[in-house]
């Protein structure tokens, strides 16, 4: 029997994880997000061998390691709310008869999400950003048709994932309330992608966490040590913000990461 754990695999999160292209299956919820942890024995070995391989190849960017954990029940569940995110923000939701389902369905993300365990150890923290970066990196090609006299114009022009919702039958204030928080849940992620212009980059209690231990301040520098040189050079202004209000302690651990960006 084919488990919804090994369709969501084969179809979404592993060729994500390989550059490969992915397909969507239809929504799956809150209470099938849940479950899936529970049918990770049931997925393609062969694949997951594959698919680790690729992201240790990844993670030892940051930090040499030779194996990763596997995704617990919580990185499953937030397999699932990033899927079922994309899911309703997909075009072909966008119909008069499916507008208020795509809704339904980002509803469920949010539940879903809001429903994740965030990582409890730095090494954690590192596997569970691999799974989720390949996942934030997923781009959808839309291809505008125009025909002019006898000649098609068919231009296709790649979407990132932040701006799916563009165009869709979602309110884009929700669509980036559920990204932010599906991004957040990987605090890694997050940090990883603090340069990006939407939704814009806040601290959460998660990337401070990471950020206040000395394992973790380095793997979030090497991150971005991998931006480009004016993402770089805006780091220092970018994490300086006080977007929230410091927890005891945090506030020295935050100068002192600012600081090691220059180092």
């Amino acid at each position: 029997m084919v488990t919804l754990a090994a369709e969501l695999f084969e179809a979404f999160v592993a060729p994500a994880a390989l550059g490969r292209k992915t397909h969507l299956l239809q929504p799956i919820g809150v209470r099938a997000a849940q479950a899936l942890g529970e049918q990770a024995a049931s997925i393609d070995q062969e694949m997951l061998r594959d698919v680790q391989i690729a992201l240790v190849s990844e993670a030892r960017k940051l930090v040499p390691v030779d194996v990763l954990s596997p995704p617990s029940a919580d990185d499953w569940m937030l397999f699932a709310a990033w899927h079922d995110l994309f899911v309703a923000a997909h075009p072909d939701w966008n119909q008069p008869l499916r507008r208020h389902l795509a809704k339904r369905v980002l509803a469920h993300a949010y539940a879903t999400a809001q429903r994740v365990g965030l990582p409890q150890t730095v090494s954690a923290a590192l596997t569970r950003h691999v799974w989720i970066a390949a996942l934030k990196s997923l781009v959808r090609v839309d291809t505008k048709v125009a025909w002019w006299a006898r000649h098609v114009d068919s231009p296709a022009s790649p979407v990132d994932s932040a701006a799916f919702a563009v165009g869709s039958a979602l309110d884009d204030e929700m669509y980036q309330r559920v990204y932010s928080l599906c991004l957040a849940l990987s605090p890694l992620t997050d940090i990883a992608a603090a340069h990006r212009d939407s939704p814009p980059f806040a601290w959460t209690e998660a990337s401070l966490a990471l950020v206040t231990t000395a394992a973790g301040r380095r793997l979030a520098t090497r991150t971005i040590r991998q931006w480009d040189e004016p993402s770089r050079a805006r780091a220092r202004h970018l994490f300086s913000k006080g977007d929230v209000r410091l927890p005891e302690g945090a506030t020295a651990a935050l100068n002192q990461f600012v600081n090691e960006l220059d180092a």
